[in-house]
C-alpha cells in the first residue's frame, strides 16, 4: 500500500451500486470517472440508516446506534479515525457544504447533521477549538486546495441534501460532482503528490442487499480496473490505515480488506490512434428519427468513448455521454431545428492520462417532413361521351422524408373556374372518376400530396386533364 500524501472522500446519499454505474444518462460524469480510473463493482455499505454508515466509515463501528439521531441525544465516546491521524503528526478537516458555521451540531436545511459524523464524537463536539478548526464550512475547500502544504492529510466531503443525491436527482448530484471533483484532482495535492480521493455512497436506497458504487482515482491509482472484491465501508477506513502506519480502531477495520489492488502495478500506458464516427441511419433525416452515432478507434486494448454535441447556432460543444465502454450514443432529434448538427466523440484508453488520445466529428442533418415531388397520370386519357367509363387517377409522391405519402384529390371541368375536392387526404394514390354525366370538353383533376408528419397543407401538386369527346 503506497502511502499517500493525501487521502479525499467524497460520500453520497443513498442510491444502489445499479443506479449509479451503467446509468450514464443521468451519471455520465461519475461513469467517466470510473471509466477513466477504477472502481469497486461489489462493495457495500454497513446499515440503514445514514447516521451509522457515517459513524462505521470514520470509527469502524456504528456503536450500536440505528436511527438518525441528533448529537446530543446519541453522543459517541470512543477513539475515531480523527484521533489516530492527529496522533500521527498529520492533520484533517472535514468539509460540510451549506454548513451555516463550523462545527454545527443542529440542522439548518439544507446542510443535515446526520451527514456529519464528526460532530457526534464526544472528543471532537466538546472541544470547541478542536470542532471549529476542523469541521466547517464547504466554501473553505477551495481555499485550501490552493496549494498541497495547505490541503489536509485526510480531506472529507459531505454535500448538502440536494447535492448529495438525497433530496434531488441523480443527475443534479452528478452535475455538482462534475464541478467540484475536477478542482480536486487538478490541485497541486494530486498534481504534485501521490494521493487519492475515494467517491462512495452512505447506503443503497433500500431495495436491494445495501450494495454501493465505489470510484477510486488519482495520479497512482491503477487506470480501467474493475474490482469484484467484497469491500464494505471499513475497507476504507483499513485503506487510510495501512497507508499510514496508524492502528487499526477495533476488529472490523483491521480485518477488512484494503483497496490495495487499486494501487498495484499500473497497466503501461497506451494510446489510441485515431477515432472515427457514423451514424446510423446516415446523415440527412427528418426530426423525431432515432439516430446511433458509433465511434471506433485502433492500437489501444481498453477504449473508452465520450461524446459531445455543437448545436446549430452555437459556437461551444456540449458534453452528452462522459466517457465509458460504451461505443454507441444514441439520439432521438426529436424538437430538433432543421438544418446540420455536429456529433463528435472522443477517445482514449482507460490507461492514458490525458483528457483524450483522439477525436472526430460528423455533421448531421436534420429535415422538414415532407415530400419532394408528385406525378399524375389518368387511365385512360379520354373518353367517350356518355359511355360512363371509369378513369383511375393515380398520383406517385416522391422523396417522402418519412415514406408515408398521403394523397388528396381535386377535379374541375373546363366550363367552371373552381375546384371541388373529390377524395380527401389518404393513403390511396388513386381516385375513380366515373365519367357518366359529364359533358364534352376537359375535366382537370388535380393530385396533392403531403408527407405524413409534414407541417404543410401540401408539398408538392400535380395536374392532369381528362378528354371527354
Amino acid at each position: 500500500m503506497p502511502s499517500f500524501a493525501h487521502v479525499v472522500v467524497v460520500v453520497m446519499e443513498n442510491k444502489s451500486a445499479s443506479s449509479i454505474i451503467g446509468n450514464t444518462s443521468q451519471a455520465s460524469y461519475i461513469n467517466g470517472l470510473a471509466a477513466q480510473y477504477s472502481y469497486a463493482s461489489n462493495d457495500f455499505a454497513i446499515s440503514h440508516p445514514s447516521l451509522p454508515n457515517y459513524l462505521a466509515l470514520t470509527g469502524a463501528s456504528t456503536f450500536g446506534i440505528t436511527s438518525d439521531c441528533s448529537p446530543p441525544a446519541c453522543p459517541v465516546n470512543a477513539t475515531n479515525l480523527m484521533d489516530r491521524i492527529e496522533s500521527s503528526g498529520r492533520s484533517w478537516k472535514a468539509y460540510m457544504e451549506s454548513m451555516p458555521t463550523s462545527c454545527a451540531t443542529t440542522d439548518a436545511y439544507p446542510y443535515a447533521v446526520k451527514h456529519n459524523p464528526f460532530v457526534y464524537y464526544n472528543d471532537i463536539r466538546t472541544n470547541a477549538s478542536r470542532c471549529q478548526s476542523h469541521v466547517v464550512p464547504f466554501t473553505q475547500l477551495g481555499t485550501d486546495l490552493r496549494s498541497a502544504s495547505t490541503t489536509p492529510s485526510y480531506s472529507w466531503i459531505t454535500p448538502n441534501m440536494c447535492n448529495d443525491m438525497h433530496d434531488c436527482s441523480i443527475a443534479t448530484g452528478d452535475a455538482w460532482l462534475r464541478t467540484q471533483i475536477p478542482a480536486i484532482l487538478s490541485s497541486p495535492a494530486f498534481t504534485t503528490q501521490n494521493s487519492v480521493l475515494l467517491l462512495t455512497w452512505d447506503e443503497d436506497d433500500s431495495s436491494g442487499n445495501n450494495r454501493v458504487d465505489l470510484v477510486v482515482a488519482g495520479p497512482n491509482a491503477v487506470r480501467g480496473q474493475v474490482s469484484a472484491v467484497s469491500y464494505n465501508h471499513y475497507s476504507i477506513l483499513s485503506t487510510v490505515e495501512s497507508a499510514w502506519g496508524l492502528a487499526a480502531l477495533n476488529a472490523n477495520d483491521s480485518s477488512a480488506t484494503t483497496l490495495a489492488s487499486f494501487f498495484g502495478a499500473s497497466t503501461p500506458s497506451t494510446s489510441c490512434s485515431g477515432a472515427t464516427i457514423a451514424s446510423t441511419p446516415q446523415s440527412s433525416q427528418m426530426a423525431g428519427t432515432q439516430v446511433a452515432f458509433t465511434g471506433s478507434t485502433s492500437a489501444c486494448p481498453n477504449p473508452r468513448y465520450e461524446f459531445w454535441a455543437r448545436w446549430q447556432g452555437h459556437t461551444d460543444w456540449q458534453l452528452l455521454q462522459g466517457y465509458s465502454t460504451s461505443s454507441t450514443y444514441s439520439w432521438n432529434s426529436t424538437g430538433a431545428a432543421t438544418g446540420t448538427e455536429n456529433i463528435g466523440v472522443w477517445v482514449k484508453d482507460a490507461s492514458s492520462a490525458g483528457s483524450l488520445d483522439a477525436s472526430v466529428s460528423l455533421p448531421f442533418s436534420v429535415t422538414a417532413p415532407g415530400c419532394a415531388s408528385v406525378t399524375a397520370s389518368a387511365t385512360p386519357a379520354s373518353v367517350a361521351h356518355g359511355s360512363g367509363t371509369h378513369v383511375t387517377i393515380t398520383g406517385a409522391a416522391s422523396s417522402c422524408t418519412s415514406a408515408n405519402p398521403r394523397y388528396e384529390f381535386w377535379m374541375r371541368p373546363a366550363s367552371v373556374s373552381t375546384w371541388q375536392l373529390v377524395q380527401a387526404y389518404a393513403t390511396s394514390g388513386t381516385y375513380s372518376w366515373n365519367s357518366t354525366g359529364a359533358a364534352p370538353g376537359k375535366v382537370y383533376f388535380g393530385v396533392w400530396v403531403a408527407d405524413a408528419r409534414s407541417p404543410k397543407i401540401v408539398d408538392a401538386f400535380a395536374g392532369l386533364q381528362v378528354t371527354v369527346t
